[in-house]
């Protein structure tokens, strides 16, 4: 074989192993712009995602920021509602103490017309048997009926007039009595209307309290949920800069391989 031949043939495999090369970094340049491409729709999703998140924490937030709003208004509302719950609760058990210590007071008045009643029909009892008394009286001989009659007649009128006085302190009695009685009765129902508005008024607190216990809680929530998402996007922030770090080190070395396949 002739030096020509051989430098022939140096030269085709020369030629071949560049072409073997260059078909080499074809397909690894190739293979890199998919990876870069995948990556990059990867990218765009996470970036689409992360602003999907964005959009949504800004959404929490403006809820939260409503929230807050909402729960400082209906807290500082159901504040007022037990203050003034409060000062009505405190208003009636003053007055039903009052009411209650009137109707004793009542009911002693009453124990003492009842005596007085009980004292006074003893004593028209007792004029009722002296008025008998005379009237037997008049039966006597008439030697005795001129000195007894005018006696009969002057006992008979003191008899008839404090008749009359007991009679009227009777009735007026009676009238006082129920009058009391009827007093007593209206008191008895304010009473039970107190007790009953006391009680709807005390359930009114502890349901006010289980609101507050509510809006406490829905708070809380609402700040778990913002901090879960505020997470969630830092993390995606974070996978979304790698990515576009690795995009940017993998373009670096694509630029290498096509101008070392040049030189080639």
């Amino acid at each position: 074989m002739n030096l020509q031949d051989e430098c022939k043939r140096v030269s085709t495999e020369g030629q071949n192993l560049r072409l073997d090369l260059s078909a080499r970094f074809q397909d690894a340049i190739k293979d890199v712009s998919n990876k870069l491409e995948e990556q990059k729709d990867d990218c765009l999703s996470q970036l689409k995602e992360n602003e999907m998140l964005r959009d949504k924490l800004k959404e929490l937030a403006d809820q939260y920021a409503l929230s807050e709003q909402q729960y400082a208004q209906k807290l500082k509302q159901k504040t007022l509602e037990l203050q003034l719950s409060d000062l009505k609760i405190k208003q009636h058990e003053e007055k039903l103490t009052q009411e209650q210590a009137q109707m004793k007071v009542y009911a002693e008045q009453v124990s003492q017309l009842l005596v007085t009643e009980k004292n006074l029909r003893m004593q028209l009892t007792a004029d009722g048997e002296k008025f008998q008394q005379f009237q037997y009286a008049w039966t006597l001989p008439l030697n005795a009926l001129h000195s007894s009659s005018i006696l009969f007649i002057l006992t008979a009128e003191k008899l008839s007039l404090r008749r009359s006085n007991v009679e009227d302190a009777l009735s007026k009695s009676n009238e006082v009595f129920e009058t009391f009685k009827q007093e007593i009765e209206k008191m008895a129902k304010s009473i039970k209307e107190l007790r009953k508005e006391n009680v709807f008024l005390k359930s009114k607190c502890d349901k006010s309290d289980f609101t507050l216990i509510e809006l406490v809680e829905e708070r809380e929530r609402m700040k778990k949920q913002l901090e879960k998402t505020k997470n969630q996007k830092e993390k995606l922030e974070s996978l979304c800069r790698s990515l576009q770090a690795e995009r940017k080190q993998s373009s670096t070395g694509s630029s290498g391989s096509n101008s070392l396949a040049d030189q080639m």
